[in-house]
Parts: structure tokens; C-alpha cells; sequence
């Protein structure tokens, strides 16, 4: 399924920053750096940045190019911006037990940090890890819930770079999960490699008995405690105590968590006056300044609450407002015309009786805090709609199902980049609200639709990544892979897989080989190209040959469509496919991943020759009879005496069809020979 419009492959990126794409400049003037990790096996996630290089395939209209991997990255929490954000606001809940912790964790270099989610768990391991090791990036490895060793067998830690590993979603773990952490704990003490594992207290005391420094995380910091300490980072400590001190800042502070602390502090920051000292009165109206631009930026609706209207009235300005929310940036005629539409859904009398009765549209707009600017209609306020939305699910929640259903409709009169905003404001409610249903609505109602399922793949990608939503939506899209009744769903977890596989390559391969146990004919070429995109970011080739090569037990569908993406990769015809023998020549892959991928195709019923031609071809060319490259052919023959036999008929019919001979190759028809 296609959709009816070209795909813009940063699209995604451009909607959700918010700036018109004509306006926006060219970010891609220096080269980008790649995620260098020397030992990322799939379930590592590194901090480095990402190369998101599209692939030029105009039918790839789902794919979303460097800026929205950027996102991704973003979305995951893991980059260098999240980590100095931390170092920055965070701020213990007890700073006793948090140094004792931190003493702890840089004599014995393996951490427990427990507590309920939500309470800061994550934040203190990031600090502790980036105070340690400051200037490196931290690393995240994934347990994966859905699977029976919860992803982490086969995972190697031999450099230095921290990490932290969340174990909260292993809720019931089962005796592979519990003994895939045993041994990977061990591995970590056995190498010395820096690592903290965070989970909820209890049930994993006997697998995390060798943490040595432990940090129990009762409650979130006092939302007082964390303004005093970012104030005190950006304006000094005698700055900080004045304000924390000052009557009105503690009553706007009261019963807040530490997110609306540091948002304070921002906009304290924002609001500040560029000369200094300030005398008396100068403070006060700072502080004046801050705490309005605070409360203007909480849940004040216009529309929602006027006292000078009808009830009637009243009734069609929440639904105007909501019809706002989902589509605000949409032309006046569409946001009217889908605006009446969920007035009827929810009996609610309209705007006005005819045409050309009562105020204009603008008047409307004014009583909810919106404009119109060249004819699309905007609030005045950014961020009014998300807070709209949050109203609605939080206040109305048995309007969901059907405002849903309403948006669905709606949502395919829009045009491409403002039908992936709707998604991503979908997103964005999710996340705000720890709740998947949003997305999980997506993906059974937008899937069939060949419009709104592009618009839709970005914004689940994204969960997928999130500490809020991850889990979830990971969970839901095995439960699609895995069913044995193909649905549209399936080429929509597809190409979620795809794009956010390049940061999770083996959460996501994970769903990728059932798919490929029932591809459809129509995107089985999708789903090749689907692994080649994966394989393409730095750092994740050897994760994808090692998974897909294991996908091959004989001659069923999902074994001939793993031989065919296996040779794809191993693909030798032109210095841009040389993505293995460049590896292997730079010491990035291992001879034993790439002969285990030979064999891997020598099991199947796909013929290995054009491509193992194109090998000798480029081995004929290097003066060396050793190396890694005739190592994993060589490697491959003597685990397989098939593929022996095809490696040295293949060798023979080259030498014979070249009046020049090549050492290498007649080394290593030699070294077959003594197979």
C-alpha cells in the first residue's frame, strides 16, 4: 500500500519541530558522526549520534532520513543533550545515601538502583554514571520483554563506556530471563565494565546479588529542593535561597514534582533582567515575570471554562477547542467543516444555525484563544493544544473512544505534513500521560488506510524508543508479528521496525523474523530492504547478520527471504556494497559472524554463486593470501562441507575463466583443498 502523495523523507522531523520547511535552513552542512560502539550486539543503544543516509528508492515513502533518526535518537533520552540536561537539574532525593551510592558504584563499578518507576530511578544512574565518566557518552541496554532470554544473550561489554539496564518491564520474569541477567552481570563483573541495573524492589535479589553499591529511590526529590539546586547552577547558592525562600515561588511549588521545578527555573531564566544588581523592586517584578510566564503555561483552556456564554454555546466551544487541538495549522473551512462534524457525533447543537448567522469564525477563534493567521488557524499560545488534549483524556475520558473515531475520519482530508502532525500530537498525549491507547488506536485504525499509515509509522516509531511508552508498544508489536493471521498491521509494524530498528536493531529483528515467517508477495522486497536500512547504521551490520542468520531452518518462506537479505549484505559488485569486506578489513566485524552468515545461506535454497564470484573478484585484487576475508570463506567450508564444495567449485570455475591467476584465490583453492 502506497500512499496517494510522494513522501518526504524528513517530513516527519520538519512537522514536528514546528518550523515551516521553507523557512527552515540547510542543517547538513558538516558531516555527521556515527555510532562508533566497538561492541553494540542490538540490545546496546549507544549515546553517539546517528547517520540516518536515506536510501533512494522513491517507493521507500515511509522512510524518514537523518533528521527524524535524529529524533529518534532525541526521543530514546540517551544523547549528549539528555545527559548534560541531567547533570544540570537532577537532584537526589537523599544526598547521603546518593554519595554513599556513587562511592560505592566507583570502587566496585557495578550498581543496584530500585524503587518504583516515576521516581527518578533513571536520572540517578545517568548522574552517577556520567559524574564517573564525565565527557562519555552513557549507553542503555535493552532487556526485551517479549523474548524468552530478554534479548541480552550474545551481548558483549569489553570497553569502557557506562551503561545502565532497566529491568522494570520483566515483571514476571521466567527462568531464561533470570538466568540471562545472571550471566550478563557476571560477564560485567568478570570485565570490569561500569554498570548500573535499575528495577522494582524484590524480585530480582538472588540474579543481583553481586551489586555491591545499591541505591533505594522511596520518592522523587522535593520539587523545592530540585529549583534551589538548578538556580543555584545557573545564578549561584545565595540567589537560589531568595527565591526558594520568597513566599509566592514555594505556594506555586507546592505539591509540584521536579519537572515543574526545573520548568520554573527556566522560565526564571528566560524572564531575567540583563542588568545586574538588581535593586529591590527589580527582584520582585522578576520574580513577578517568572512565576506568570509559569502559571500562563499551565492547564488555562479558553473555551472551556467561560462564564459569559450559554451552555449551548458553551458545548460547541469545547468542541471547536478539541477540533483545534487535533488540527490546529489546517485551513478555516476544513477545521470548521470536521468541527460540526464532531458536534453531531456528540449531539452538541452547531456553531450557528445558517452560514451567516450570529459572529464570524474569528469571533469563535478569540473565546478559545485562537487566530486565524493566512487562513489556517492557530492558537495563540504554543502548546494550548496539547494541554486541550490532555483536558479531554484526562476530564472526559468516556469521550476517547469516539473523538478517536472521529479523528480517524477526519484526518485523511488533511495534507501529508499535517496528517503527521496529527500523529505526533497523538504522541505527544501519549507520552504526557504514561499511555499507549493513542498509539495502540493508531496502528489498528490507521493501518489499513494507505493515507494515514505513513503519517502514522514516525510517531509509533518514536514510542517504541520512549522510557514512558517503550515497553508497551514494543509488546504490541510482537503480539502483531507474532500472530499467525496476517493483517494490515503487519506492513505497519514493519516499517515502524524499520525506522526505529536503526537505534534498537535487535528489539526490532526480533519482530521483523516472524513477519518474514508470513511476508505478503506485495512487500516481501519492503521488508529485504527493511534489513538492509537497519544493517546500514554504523555499528549495527554484525547485529543484523548475526539475527537473520539464525532465521534459517531449511526451505520455508522466512529462511528463503533470510538467505536473500544475507547475500544483499554480502553483496560484493561495486565498492558502494562492500558494507562486509570493508568490515571485515577494518576489524568492525568478525570472520565467525560472516562465516556463520555463508553457512546460514548454504542452508536455504537461494544459490550463493553470483555472489561468492563477486568475493573472489574482490580478493583477486589484494595482494594478501591471509586475512579476514579468506578467514571467514574459509571458516564457513570447514563448518560446512556443502559449502566447502560450492566455495571450491566456484573458486575453480573463476581461476578457470581468468587467463590471469590470483595468489589469493589459488591460496585459498589450496587451503580448501586441505579441508
Amino acid at each position: 500500500m502506497t500512499p496517494e502523495e510522494p513522501w518526504d523523507a524528513d517530513a516527519y522531523a520538519d512537522a514536528a519541530d514546528g518550523t515551516p520547511p521553507e523557512t527552515r535552513g540547510n542543517d547538513r552542512s558538516g558531516p555527521s558522526a556515527g555510532n562508533t560502539v566497538q561492541d553494540n550486539q542490538g540490545q546496546v543503544v549507544s549515546a553517539d549520534s546517528i547517520n540516518g543516509g536515506v536510501h533512494q528508492y522513491h517507493q521507500y515513502r515511509e522512510f524518514l532520513g537523518e533528521a527524524a533518526t535524529r529524533r529518534l535518537r532525541h526521543a530514546a533520552e540517551l544523547g549528549p543533550d539528555r545527559v548534560r540536561e541531567i547533570l544540570a537539574t537532577f537532584c537526589p532525593s537523599d544526598a547521603r545515601k546518593y554519595t554513599a551510592f556513587t562511592e560505592e558504584l566507583a570502587r566496585h563499578r557495578l550498581g543496584l538502583v530500585t524503587g518504583e518507576p516515576g521516581r527518578g530511578r533513571t536520572s540517578a544512574a545517568i548522574h552517577a554514571l556520567a559524574t564517573l565518566r564525565p565527557g562519555e557518552p552513557v549507553d542503555e541496554v535493552i532487556a526485551d520483554a517479549d523474548v524468552a532470554d530478554a534479548g541480552l544473550a550474545g551481548i558483549t561489554l569489553s570497553s569502557e563506556r557506562p551503561r545502565f539496564m532497566d529491568l522494570s518491564d520483566l515483571r514476571g520474569p521466567g527462568a531464561e530471563q533470570r538466568a540471562a541477567v545472571r550471566k550478563l552481570v557476571e560477564k560485567v563483573r568478570a570485565s570490569g565494565a561500569l554498570l548500573i541495573v535499575i528495577c522494582r524492589s524484590g524480585p530480582w535479589e538472588q540474579e543481583l546479588a553481586a551489586c555491591r553499591a545499591r541505591l533505594r529511590v522511596d520518592a522523587p526529590a522535593h520539587a523545592v529542593d530540585v529549583f534551589r539546586h538548578v538556580m543555584g547552577g545557573l545564578y549561584g547558592v545565595d540567589r537560589a535561597r531568595r527565591w526558594a525562600a520568597d513566599p509566592r515561588v514555594a505556594a506555586a511549588l507546592s505539591g509540584a514534582g521536579p519537572d515543574s521545578a526545573v520548568r520554573l527555573a527556566r522560565d526564571a531564566e528566560r524572564t531575567s533582567s540583563p542588568h545586574a544588581p538588581l535593586a529591590e523592586e527589580d527582584h520582585t517584578a522578576w520574580i513577578e515575570r517568572a512565576l506568570k510566564e509559569f502559571t500562563d503555561a499551565a492547564d488555562v483552556l479558553p473555551g472551556w471554562f467561560p462564564h459569559d456564554r450559554d451552555d449551548r454555546e458553551n458545548e460547541f466551544l469545547r468542541v471547536l477547542t478539541q477540533a483545534v487541538a487535533l488540527l490546529e495549522g489546517a485551513p478555516s473551512p476544513t477545521v470548521v467543516h470536521h468541527a460540526h462534524g464532531l458536534a453531531e457525533r456528540w449531539g452538541v447543537s452547531p456553531m450557528r444555525p445558517t452560514p451567516i448567522s450570529g459572529g464570524g469564525f474569528t469571533e469563535y477563534l478569540s473565546g478559545i484563544g485562537a487566530h486565524l493567521h493566512q487562513d489556517r488557524v492557530r492558537f495563540h499560545r504554543p502548546g494550548h493544544g496539547d494541554d486541550a488534549l490532555g483536558h479531554l483524556w484526562r476530564e472526559h475520558p468516556d469521550a476517547r473512544a469516539s473523538f478517536q473515531e472521529w479523528a480517524c475520519a477526519a484526518t485523511p482530508a488533511l495534507s501529508r505534513g499535517e496528517r503527521v502532525e496529527v500523529a505526533r500530537r497523538w504522541l505527544t498525549l501519549a507520552r504526557r500521560y504514561r499511555d499507549p491507547a493513542p498509539l495502540e488506536t493508531l496502528l489498528d485504525q490507521w493501518s489499513a488506510s494507505p493515507t494515514l499509515q505513513p503519517a502514522a509509522v514516525p510517531a509509533i516509531a518514536e514510542a517504541a524508543v520512549t522510557r514512558e511508552l517503550g515497553a508497551p508498544i514494543r509488546n504490541r508489536l510482537y503480539r502483531i508479528a507474532s500472530s499467525r493471521k496476517p493483517t494490515p498491521r503487519d506492513r505497519m509494524v514493519l516499517e515502524v521496525c524499520r525506522v526505529y530498528g536503526r537505534i534498537q536493531p535487535k528489539t526490532a529483528l526480533t519482530r521483523l523474523r516472524h513477519l518474514a515467517g508470513k511476508a505478503q508477495e506485495a512487500w516481501k522486497e519492503d521488508l529485504l530492504r527493511a534489513l538492509e536500512d537497519i544493517a546500514a547504521e554504523p555499528g549495527n551490520l554484525p547485529v543484523v547478520l548475526d539475527a537473520v542468520s539464525e532465521w534459517v531452518d531449511g526451505d520455508g518462506r522466512r529462511s528463503t527471504l533470510a538467505a536473500r537479505a544475507l547475500l544483499r549484505l554480502l553483496e560484493a559488485q561495486a565498492p558502494e556494497d562492500f558494507r562486509v569486506l570493508n568490515g571485515l578489513r577494518r576489524g568492525a566485524l568478525e570472520p565467525g559472524t560472516v562465516s556463520a552468515a555463508w553457512c546460514a545461506v548454504h542452508l536455504s535454497a537461494v544459490r550463493p554463486d553470483p555472489v561468492l564470484w563477486s568475493w573472489l573478484d574482490a580478493l583477486a585484487v589484494q595482494r594478501r593470501t591471509d586475512g579476514p576475508v579468506p578467514a571467514s570463506l574459509l571458516g564457513a567450508a570447514s563448518r560446512n562441507p556443502g559449502f566447502a564444495d560450492t566455495l571450491g567449485r566456484c573458486a575453480r570455475r573463476w581461476s578457470h575463466a581468468h587467463t590471469r591467476t590470483s595468489p589469493a584465490v589459488e591460496e585459498l583453492r589450496c587451503a580448501l583443498d586441505e579441508t
